[in-house]
């Protein structure tokens, strides 16, 4: 889709090439606003616990590990936890922007995204943990081996642009900066969840990201267009840790979110 509105828009540029340039005041300006519209995907960088796959857990009713609504007294282990790669979600955001010379600008662009996280977990199950060649199994119903959390957070991206020499009606730049993350869905419904559950996945209230990317700026006749590409990845946990009723999520150590966004800016 990127690849199409680059080439849409730059072939529309390209046949107006004789014509006089649009907007040549426009970046002289000491400020400007705008918004954006972009499409957003996460998931998460893992590191598991040092037991990760050596750890038996024995689902008896009345027991400290009883950890789902099976009750079948049999021995669980996970073997593999998976995050899938791509997660549909949106984001909207206003563009505060300020000029700071010829090829820099500091730029700020609270808004809202919206998408969730989800974990995959194989999971052997075992009437005998010391004999598992004859009799492990493994679960494989989606509702008893994944974690889907969904999210609405509040951005506050902190950025410097760095632009590129104007060709016609075309700029390229990239950019990088920080972003603060706040989870307004952070432990929703968490207090429903029991141990009779698989797992549960809780993330944190706050996030901050490190982030950079780059893009195109097109001059139209009366707005600026800005087609971007943008990678962000967390400093922090992003996980909360949880009280040690779910054997699942407790095998991870950290969870690190990445995020991936297809911008578009109107200014």
């Amino acid at each position: 889709m990127l690849l199409t509105v680059f080439s849409i828009t730059a072939f529309c540029q390209f046949t107006q090439r004789d014509l006089p340039p649009n907007l040549v005041t426009y970046d002289d300006a000491p400020y400007h606003f705008g918004f954006t519209l972009s499409a957003c995907s996460w998931n998460f960088a893992l590191t598991l616990e040092d037991y990760f796959d050596d750890e038996w857990y024995y689902n008896k009713e009345d027991g400290p590990y009883y950890v789902m609504a099976l009750k079948d007294n049999k021995y669980y282990k996970v073997r593999e936890i998976q995050t899938k790669f791509l997660h549909p979600g949106f984001a909207v955001g206003v563009v505060g922007n300020l000029r700071l010379g010829e090829y820099f600008d500091f730029r700020v662009v609270p808004g809202l995204s919206f998408g969730e996280h989800t974990l995959s977990y194989k999971i052997e199950v075992s009437d005998n943990p010391d004999n598992t060649a004859n009799s492990a199994t493994y679960i494989t119903e989606e509702d008893k081996n994944s974690d889907k959390v969904e999210c609405v957070f509040v951005d506050l991206p902190v950025l410097l642009k760095y632009k590129g020499k104007r060709i016609h009606n075309v700029r390229p730049y990239i950019i990088g900066g920080f972003e603060g993350k706040a989870n307004l869905l952070s432990g929703v419904g968490y207090a429903k969840h029991t141990r009779d559950e698989l797992s549960s996945l809780k993330l944190r209230v706050w996030d901050i990201m490190y982030t950079f990317g780059g893009g195109m700026d097109f001059y139209m006749f009366w707005f600026k267009l800005g087609v971007e590409l943008r990678y962000g990845c967390s400093f922090i946990d992003t996980r909360d840790k949880l009280d040690g009723k779910h054997f699942c999520t407790n095998s991870i150590k950290s969870a690190k979110a990445n995020q991936f966004q297809v911008i578009f800016t109107f200014e």
